[in-house]
């Protein structure tokens, strides 16, 4: 997918054009090796968005179709 991210306040904000209306899986990590699932999300209309409210200095996001 095609990752687009952005802040809206103190908020990071992840949207993706997909291909698939497979589930898509959102990871974060601080460090590139550790990965943690932060949520699930089914495409609407061939786009995903997630929004990250959590309050971390520096992450990393990854996006794995399942």
């Amino acid at each position: 997918p095609v990752v687009a991210v952005s802040r809206e306040g103190a908020s990071v904000v992840l949207s993706a054009a997909v291909t698939s209306d497979l589930p898509h899986e959102i990871h974060g990590s601080s460090d590139l090796v550790n990965w943690t699932l932060l949520e699930t999300v089914t495409p609407a209309v061939g786009r995903i968005q997630f929004i990250d409210t959590t309050d971390i200095a520096m992450r990393f996001y990854r996006v794995v179709v399942r």
